[in-house]
């Protein structure tokens, strides 16, 4: 264990971020349409998203927790509310800009350029397929999502702070 929670704050981060933004969309999804298959089917589709949520969001749910952390130390707060509310702004502000980088360089980009061909390979799909999925789904799900992740954060931030002399 790292001495300032360095390790439990940005496996939280992954963790809780995937899980909290697939529990959105599955909500979403759940209500969203007529009940057709019982509801053990509904559990097996939360824990699959889940899964692959863990294995696509987690270069995005690092650099939120990243930027959490940056913002919150420059505006030296450790309150509930305000790591709170800029979570909740972070988080979509992130969906949209990576799912929109990645609907342009899969559109717009020419497919013979060097670099075109390693972005939209694998790390290609690790940065932008989640967010594109996200952005089908409703960029607005990133909302509640980064708010309760980032509640989660401040209280990890809060018990690994240094003690004030």
């Amino acid at each position: 264990m790292t001495r300032r929670g360095s390790l439990i704050y940005y496996l939280t981060a992954w963790a809780v971020g995937c899980f909290s933004i697939t529990l959105a969309v599955w909500t979403k999804e759940l209500f969203g349409r007529e009940f057709q298959v019982g509801p053990t089917n509904y559990t097996f589709a939360l824990i699959g998203v889940y899964s692959y949520a863990l294995l696509f969001g987690a270069p995005l749910a690092f650099l939120g927790g990243f930027l959490l952390r940056r913002i919150m130390r420059a505006l030296n707060s450790d309150n509930f509310l305000y790591w709170t509310l800029v979570g909740g702004v972070t988080a979509p502000a992130l969906v949209l800009s990576f799912g929109w980088t990645g609907r342009y360089l899969g559109e717009a980009v020419p497919r013979d350029l060097w670099f075109a061909k390693f972005l939209m390979g694998l790390p290609g799909l690790f940065l932008f397929a989640g967010t594109e999925m996200l952005l089908e789904k409703g960029w607005w799900l990133a909302i509640p999502a980064g708010a309760a992740t980032a509640y989660l954060l401040c209280r990890i931030e809060r018990r690994f702070a240094p003690p004030s002399a």
